[in-house]
């Protein structure tokens, strides 16, 4: 028997997923670490799993096999039911498949690696080109091939990126501010005479960067949007500011990275790659 298996924590579609399983008459199961309140519907099963940021994907993956539904957005559980014989759903319906998670898998990889580099190796390589990179097969993993752009960095400038992102994920839009003139992001000069401007760009990054479920970087319409925005703050040559070199450097990495991820229109969650680097 088909059995709906809904990874509950963050999801947008439970309701819809409910519909659609009574319609069909289909068992749903809704795995999550707690927080929901019981379901009145016979045909929906509260799971609860033990405390952890896995533990729920790791039930879901010993329980979905051939013939059973998983939705779900992350994309490691989903690898693994697909492996299993499950069919998986993203919450917007795209089916995951063994022909498109690769990508998706290995783009929440480089991400990883960013985060690692900036954060743990304080050391980066610092050439988003993906022709650096191999993937090994055999071992499941990313093999670098280029150090030619390798580069130490400064404790300070992780330090400036931990209190910029710390700040975005509390949604606190005026420490983003404080946070990107300390890192040397933005001049004071231009902080001060373009405010307005300055933010209202904050107030969509900010936007964006908490939006429910993983980040569509397939999606740009709000690129555009800033990059309007910054031009007329370039316009204004007496509040140009150059941020420092190790921020030049780690900028280009981060950037490339995002429209690698943009050409394979992946979708990735970034607030859970983040949240352990800026969480004390």
């Amino acid at each position: 028997m088909t059995v709906l298996y809904i990874d509950a924590d963050a999801c947008p579609v439970k309701a819809e997923a409910e519909r659609v399983a009574t319609r069909n008459k289909v068992p749903m199961k809704l795995v999550c670490n707690g927080g929901l309140r019981p379901p009145a519907n016979p045909l929906v099963e509260l799971v609860i799993v033990a405390e952890g940021a896995d533990e729920a994907d790791k039930w879901i993956a010993d329980n979905a096999g051939p013939g059973d539904v998983v939705v779900t957005s992350d994309m490691p559980l989903a690898a693994r039911c697909v492996e299993n014989g499950a069919r998986v759903l993203r919450h917007n319906g795209e089916q995951l498949t063994q022909a498109n998670i690769g990508a998706q898998l290995a783009m929440r990889d480089l991400m990883a690696l960013v985060l690692r580099e900036l954060f743990e190796f304080g050391a980066m390589q610092t050439d988003p080109n993906f022709a650096n990179y191999r993937y090994d097969r055999e071992n499941e993993r990313l093999v670098l091939l280029d150090f030619g752009a390798a580069r130490d960095l400064k404790p300070d400038t992780a330090e400036g990126y931990r209190a910029i992102l710390a700040a975005g994920l509390a949604e606190d839009r005026a420490a983003v501010r404080r946070a990107t003139i300390a890192a040397g992001f933005l001049g004071e000069a231009a902080a001060e005479r373009h405010g307005a401007l300055v933010d209202r760009m904050i107030d969509i990054i900010v936007t964006e960067m908490n939006r429910p479920g993983p980040f569509d970087f397939g999606d740009r319409a709000f690129v555009s949007t800033l990059r309007e925005q910054g031009m007329e703050m370039a316009a204004d040559r007496a509040t140009w500011h150059i941020p420092p070199v190790d921020t030049l450097f780690v900028q280009r990495k981060i950037s490339g990275t995002a429209l690698l991820a943009a050409r394979l229109k992946a979708r990735v969650d970034v607030r859970d790659l983040v949240r352990p680097y800026v969480t004390t």
